[in-house]
């Protein structure tokens, strides 16, 4: 597994947190890296016209795997 940045770890916390709607930390090459690497996985939240779809961000057994690997006592 590569290494992954500050700004990608601090998405991973949002995201664990229940926060991956206030996507602060979470630049879209942010959430589209961790994609990438398969520690996330995004979900549409509502079915809505595709103009005002959003999505709901959830971490990937991997992505929690990472999570504690960075910040032990999760």
């Amino acid at each position: 597994m590569e290494q992954i940045g500050d700004q990608a770890l601090r998405c991973l916390k949002a995201i664990a947190a229940g926060n991956s709607r206030v996507l602060t930390p979470c630049l879209p090459e942010v959430l589209h890296h961790l994609e990438i690497l398969g520690l996330i996985v995004s979900e549409p939240q509502r079915r809505l016209p595709l103009e005002m779809s959003r999505l709901l961000y959830r971490l990937t057994p991997a992505g929690e795997r990472v999570l504690r690997q960075h910040v032990p006592g999760i």
